[in-house]
């Protein structure tokens, strides 16, 4: 092998390795679905998968690549070096594509969360002090004033059905 073609080559062998280390670490993408809200799960596992396709198709390239080079085909190398350049940009547009809406899910999902107090369930607004007690309102007053929703009282069957039997009970002599 002359030092041209291990100039030419070593490169792509560094590709290679790149491209599958990127492959094993892409699993840890997968792992962040859960942050992302149900109704865009779908698009963005649809994205995940051509992300790794993708990668494979990169991996499959550069090895054959690689190997035009050391046995020196011109020929192949010239197209596979065209149809690298094409998956480049394509990888690269559906890289950013990908990037941009599991960030905007990740978002929707943390905006959603609400801080509610563990032992008297008053809420408080995400923009406000949490150290004032001023900024915890009952959930009734919560939803009332960030939703603008008027809320009724009523007692579901199971309640319902509690509150009869505490009547009972008071109201037998025994």
């Amino acid at each position: 092998m002359t030092i041209n073609v291990l100039i030419a080559v070593i490169p792509v062998i560094l590709g290679t390795v790149a491209i599958v280390v990127s492959i094993a670490r892409s699993k840890m993408l997968f792992m962040a679905m859960p942050f992302v809200m149900s109704r865009g799960r779908a698009v963005v596992e649809k994205f995940l998968k051509y992300h790794r396709l993708l990668l494979i198709l990169f991996l499959v390239g550069y090895s054959v690549l690689g190997i035009a080079i050391g046995i020196r085909v011109k020929f192949l190398s010239e197209y596979l070096i065209g149809a690298m350049s094409f998956l480049v940009a394509a990888f690269i547009y559906l890289g950013s594509l990908m990037e941009v809406r599991m960030l905007s899910e990740i978002h929707k999902t943390l905006n959603g969360l609400l801080p509610i107090c563990s032992v008297c369930r008053k809420m408080r607004s995400p923009d406000s002090d949490a150290q004032r007690q001023d900024s915890w309102l009952p959930i009734e007053k919560f939803i009332a004033k960030e939703i603008g929703a008027r809320l009724t009282h009523s007692f579901c069957p199971e309640c319902m059905g509690k509150a009869i039997e505490n009547i009972a009970k008071d109201e037998d002599p025994a």
